[in-house]
């Protein structure tokens, strides 16, 4: 086979080129033809007169980011190359996507039983490269695939595929290479250094990326790469790709364009879940790495070279990015052009690849190569720049290392430890296993929900409004929080809540860390708490009596105190049973506990006897709450019982005072009130 090369200038020099060539006398020729210029009706005159002048000819062509011609780059240029076989025979179709289309249409149309390579040109900027790729490499994994995506000079506007006949913006345009003696081998170039951290891709649809690590695509170059880079995307963000591996190979992945939405869109897939990390180009490293990548191609035979290299590549390394286009050209011909995207397929690896140079390599003859591979000069080793991407790659590891063993405490601790963390409003963020487990809930039913879907009835405003108060002044709190679960149930919380920062030292959220103390709540209770009217017993009435009494020494201030009991309650005991009588004490424990105030303090003295400690009103308001009392009482029903009254005694603290004599003076008035008739309230203050 044989390849002849040339820069369109006009026809007339073009069909000159052809005649002079003798491309005519070959009856398999693929032309392919790389269009700087992003002209529609230009390189369609240009695909007329080739045909016109080579019937048999198969046409196959791109817009570009730049043309590759015998081992140099050009810009806005058209270039043509014309690629003519002895016994390997062509076919080539153009595929609309905006058509019905279906996978089926490429084998039938181009693949037959000897077909060696697929050369694919499709659109930069609408079709999903990758999706074809896979797809094809599905029915065809013995097929080797060579191409790349079109380009239009890093304008990311406008581009398009063509054939002989026709353009388009979403397609493909794909030449078949088929026959016993054609020899096909393809290889790629990468040599870019990771830097920085691992991270997530965490949202994804195809080629199109919304966020990574949580974050919004475009503030995730913002954050690592600074303003500059962020504001110049996608252009910029070509020089720093995001790679993430696939069977042990590394696959690099570039900007192409930004959506209305702000997602960007990739050359290539990356989906939800794969780790990525940015890379950087070494010029020196890469030049350095070349010609002993190129040393086992000298041994293979060779008669043709396609090469179809990144944007990005040029970006970075200019027209230094000629020294690999040279080495490939001492080999034989070459002809390709700049890509948004290269297609790769070989035994290894399936990909739409970025920050490539990709290479195809063809020969009708089977005899190695001969030629020496053309030495570049010896490069100045910059000690410094090698210094400093030695030290960003260890300590990338280091870092690396340390995130496992925090990934692997985090496991830990997420299966033993309740904690969730949450934004600046209580908004779960993350959620630990073992929380989920107590809960008895997944994580998709709590992640996004406020923390208030935990907040029981019972727990007062108050302990939020101590709990907010404490977390704006960027302090830690501490304390115990009756909770319920989905079903309804309580449980009991010693919480530790925490504010987080950021790398910038910004609040962004809070961390809380609970211990299941409701075993222990439930022995407070117990220990504090009447076993049938749930009000407090005598044992809690003496520490809170003794309480009052030191806080009102210190304070200087009095409280109001009473004492009653349910009159003639050993006659109900007597007539209905105790059964009935404990309804009673029931009922009227209930009475109670709704009709005082919240702040007050109320206990079962001992059998039908209770206590009532009030904050600091006087004997007057006391007057109102016994009143308010007894009112209720009147209301309810304790059938068969016809009617319960109560008697009280009522007092207020003198200084001086102790639980006995305090006690003493308030049963003295009950014992009044039960004198006068019961069913009433006196009052003792001597």
């Amino acid at each position: 086979m044989k390849t002849f090369n040339i820069t369109f200038k006009n026809s007339t020099d073009l069909i000159n080129f052809i005649k002079q060539n003798n491309i005519n006398s070959y009856q398999n020729i693929l032309v392919q033809i790389f269009s700087g210029i992003i002209d529609e009706k230009l390189v369609l005159d240009i695909t007329n007169t080739i045909y016109k002048q080579l019937p048999q000819s198969n046409i196959i062509g791109t817009t570009t980011a730049g043309e590759i011609l015998n081992g140099e780059m050009y810009d806005e240029t058209i270039l043509i190359s014309f690629s003519c076989f002895e016994t390997t025979k062509i076919k080539s179709k153009l595929f609309n996507l905006k058509n019905d289309f279906h996978i089926d249409l490429i084998a039938e149309h181009l693949i037959e039983d000897d077909t060696k390579a697929l050369i694919i040109f499709s659109d930069g900027l609408k079709s999903n490269a990758e999706e074809l790729l896979n797809k094809l490499t599905l029915s065809n994994p013995h097929i080797l695939i060579a191409g790349g995506r079109a380009a239009d000079f890093i304008k990311f506007e406008k581009t398009f595929v063509f054939d002989k006949d026709i353009t388009t913006e979403n397609g493909f345009v794909i030449a078949s290479l088929s026959g016993e003696d054609l020899i096909v081998n393809s290889d790629y170039i990468l040599n870019w250094n990771q830097i920085g951290k691992e991270m997530i891709v965490t949202k994804s649809n195809g080629n199109i990326v919304f966020e990574v690590d949580g974050i919004e695509i475009k503030e995730l170059y913002r954050k690592y790469l600074g303003d500059d880079i962020a504001d110049n995307l996608p252009s910029a963000g070509t020089e720093f790709p995001l790679i993430t591996i696939r069977n042990g190979v590394e696959v690099a992945r570039s900007p192409i364009a930004i959506l209305e939405d702000g997602s960007l869109l990739f050359g290539g897939n990356l989906n939800v879940g794969e780790k990525v990390r940015f890379a950087y180009g070494n010029i020196n490293d890469i030049k350095n790495s070349i010609y002993s990548h190129n040393l086992r191609l000298a041994k293979l035979p060779i008669e043709s070279i396609f090469i179809y290299s990144c944007s990005g590549r040029k970006t970075l390394m200019g027209k230094e990015l000629e020294s690999e286009f040279k080495m490939l050209n001492s080999l034989a011909p070459t002809a390709g052009f700049f890509t948004y995207g290269e297609y790769f397929h070989s035994s290894r690896i399936n990909e739409i690849l970025n920050i490539t140079t990709t290479f195809l390599t063809l020969s009708e003859n089977n005899i190695n190569n001969s030629n020496d591979i053309y030495a570049t000069k010896e490069y100045y080793d910059n000690r410094i720049l090698k210094a400093l991407t030695h030290l960003a790659n260890v300590t990338t590891k280091e870092v690396e290392f340390q995130n496992r063993e925090l990934s692997r405490l985090s496991t830990v601790i997420s299966n033993i430890v309740l904690y969730t963390t949450s934004d600046l409003d209580g908004n779960i963020l993350t959620i630990s296993k073992a929380y989920l487990n107590f809960l008895g809930q997944k994580e998709e039913e709590v992640i996004g929900q406020n923390h208030n879907i935990f907040r029981h009835p019972d727990t007062p405003d108050h302990f939020y409004d101590k709990m907010w108060k404490t977390l704006n002044n960027n302090k830690r709190f501490v304390g115990e929080l009756k909770n319920k679960r989905e079903d309804g149930s309580d449980y009991w919380m010693q919480i530790t809540i925490d504010p987080m920062y950021d790398e910038d030292n910004k609040k962004i959220g809070y961390s809380s860390y609970r211990e299941d103390i409701t075993d222990k709540k439930l022995l407070e209770y117990i220990s504090s708490h009447d076993s049938l009217t749930g009000l407090y017993n005598r044992g809690e009435f003496t520490k809170k009596i003794k309480q009052k009494i030191r806080e009102s020494e210190k304070n200087n201030k009095t409280f109001a105190f009473a004492i009653f009991d349910i009159d003639h309650f050993k006659k109900v005991n007597d007539t209905y049973g105790h059964k009935i009588g404990d309804d009673v004490l029931v009922n009227i424990s209930k009475c109670l506990f709704e009709t005082i105030e919240d702040d007050f303090f109320i206990a079962r003295w001992g059998g039908e006897e209770f206590v009532l400690i009030t904050n600091h009103i006087d004997i007057k308001d006391l007057e109102k709450v016994i009143q308010k009392i007894q009112k209720a009482i009147s209301k309810v029903s304790f059938l068969p019982v016809p009617q319960v009254t109560m008697s009280f005694g009522l007092t207020m603290y003198k200084k001086g005072d102790t639980k006995d004599s305090l006690v003493k003076r308030a049963d003295k008035a009950l014992y009044q009130a039960k004198e006068n008739g019961r069913n009433r309230y006196e009052i003792n203050l001597i």
